[in-house]
């Protein structure tokens, strides 16, 4: 298991840009929406948080679903989220479509997806006790 301890350094490096650094020295740089003044060449804070939790749940389903012995040709997640319109706009609902291509049973991928969804992916975990967290799942079979 990793270290639970994580370090980040963020730096302003122009007028509303920063560049968030991590401890391994991968950079992010972000800057606000263009309603708040952002250039919009970055994505904003908000963006970057709910690309987590979609990058957390298909890498952690993908993952899962290897220890079962089954291996996924494709990943991928359509989210759709809603935000309070009263400041600070936090996430009031996140809904999901994942789309598991491969040779897969589906109560293997049911039962994969739940696991990472309930357990496995922290990001999910976390903002699933702030947000109402919803998702179905496809299978798309390969073409033979």
């Amino acid at each position: 298991m990793n270290n639970p301890s994580m370090t980040m350094h963020v730096l302003q490096v122009e007028p509303l840009r920063y560049v968030a650094k991590t401890s391994t020295g991968k950079e992010i740089i972000a800057e606000p929406s263009g309603m708040l003044g952002g250039k919009e060449e970055y994505p904003n804070p908000m963006e970057y948080f709910i690309a987590s939790i979609g990058t957390c749940i298909a890498i952690k389903t993908h993952i899962n679903l290897i220890k079962t012995g089954k291996i996924p040709d494709k990943i991928g997640i359509e989210m759709k989220c809603t935000r309070s319109q009263i400041p600070p706009e936090i996430l009031k609902q996140i809904h999901m479509v994942i789309t598991v291509t491969g040779d897969l049973d589906e109560i293997v991928v049911n039962r994969v997806i739940q696991e990472t969804m309930t357990l496995s992916c922290p990001v999910n975990v976390m903002v699933s006790r702030i947000a109402r967290v919803t998702w179905e799942f496809m299978i798309k079979h390969p073409d033979i």
